[in-house]
């Protein structure tokens, strides 16, 4: 219900039910409005073009490809000769020298586009080759490069077995069992 009064405007209520003092007027503070740029949410992507993308992969295999240089010491801490030697490919170091925290960064890319996932896809293939031949010219141990291909790359070692019955295999078997069975069987072989 409003309050009447001798003048044709109604006096609004507070909060508390009571109106206002006469000649206070309620004072609402409006926040200023600003125009908001639309930002998405997170963080910008880390790679707009898969070019860029593309550039750091090869840095990252030619560096592998270069190699390392290691020092081997004697008693007295006396270099006695250096050895240098490859740095295998793994995708734990690709993703390193990409920038990214892990492997995820890589599926998000990955299912970005076209052109990201044929990137990516290309390095992953290129790991995987160089996983292959190690374990093919005997410089990886067996049991680990099946682990790796099999965990990494989801290589898998399935066997098949298909056991089927011709029908006169299925004849002889039921003709050995009692007659009672022997229609149970056809019964519930029909079924299916």
């Amino acid at each position: 219900m409003k309050p009447t009064s001798s003048s044709s405007q109604a006096i609004p209520y507070t909060m508390y039910g009571s109106p206002p003092p006469e000649g206070d007027e309620m004072k609402v503070k409006k926040k200023p409005t600003k125009e908001l740029k639309k930002n998405p949410v997170g963080r910008p992507p880390f790679y707009t073009d898969p070019a860029v993308m593309q550039i750091k992969m090869d840095e990252y295999f030619a560096k592998c490809d270069a190699g390392e240089e290691l020092e081997v010491y004697d008693k007295k801490r006396e270099v006695v000769h250096k050895i240098k030697r490859k740095i295998p490919y793994t995708v734990p170091g690709l993703v390193y020298h990409l920038g990214f925290g892990d492997d995820q960064a890589l599926d998000y890319y990955r299912g970005k586009s076209k052109e990201f996932s044929v990137t990516i896809t290309h390095a992953w293939k290129r790991i995987e080759r160089q996983r292959n031949e190690k374990a093919l010219t005997g410089d990886q141990e067996p049991r680990f490069a099946q682990f790796d291909l099999g965990h990494n790359f989801k290589w898998a070692s399935k066997q098949d077995l298909n056991v089927g019955l011709d029908e006169t295999a299925l004849s002889a078997i039921l003709s050995l069992l009692p007659s009672d069975y022997a229609a149970a069987v056809r019964v519930a072989l029909a079924k299916k």
